[in-house]
């Protein structure tokens, strides 16, 4: 992705692969990193325990973010984990199985969020990973409107059931050039980089 100093924003951690994958490269200098399940969250905090010689995890915030702060309420289950979020039942996952739990998760202002770890950066690359299974768009219109969105150098991100055009046009708007893939009707990958 890059040579330069870099952190890592790693919003939607899960279990923290993410984070740990780029721990690894020489140009990541912290990872930062938001899961709003706290059964992932916990999962999360004991994989970069056991990976304590290659995490670079500055920390993990156990709250989802979005366009405000409020709770929400999310559907869990164990075995599709991966897919729980703001889409609910129209993840295929959970719309496909039977005993789902309810779950209360606490979210907060995106941009409110990112501009803390902004002031700690020191003038390095920011990198924003954003896995967040329907919770993408509230989040790049927030970052947006609050300009947030300028001091990211490159965006990593799958879109879920409301397609690319609206995320490709707040990039464009804001000076990236993109590349996206779709995986499917409802889902795909944008790749963004700050022109």
């Amino acid at each position: 992705v890059s040579n330069d100093k870099s952190i890592l924003i790693d919003i939607g951690a899960n279990i923290g692969t993410t984070s740990l994958f780029f721990s690894r490269f020489n140009y990541i200098d912290k990872v930062y990193a938001f899961e709003p399940l706290k059964d992932t969250f916990e999962q999360a905090q004991y994989n970069f325990a056991l990976n304590k010689k290659i995490c670079k995890v500055e920390w993990i915030k156990n709250i989802g973010l979005g366009r405000d702060n409020r709770q929400e309420t999310f559907l869990f289950n164990r075995h599709v984990k991966g897919n729980t979020g703001v889409r609910g039942n129209l993840s295929p996952s959970y719309s496909n199985i039977r005993n789902s739990e309810k779950r209360t998760v606490q979210i907060s202002d995106v941009s409110v969020e990112i501009g803390k770890i902004l002031k700690e950066v020191d003038n390095k690359k920011v990198i924003v990973k954003m896995d967040c299974e329907g919770a993408e768009y509230e989040i790049l219109e927030n970052l947006s409107a609050s300009k947030v969105i300028n001091k990211i150098d490159v965006l990593l991100l799958e879109w879920h059931d409301k397609g690319a055009e609206s995320i490709e046009n707040i990039l464009s708007q804001h000076n990236f050039d993109s590349f996206s893939i779709s995986l499917g009707p409802i889902s795909g990958m944008i790749y963004a980089k700050k022109k």
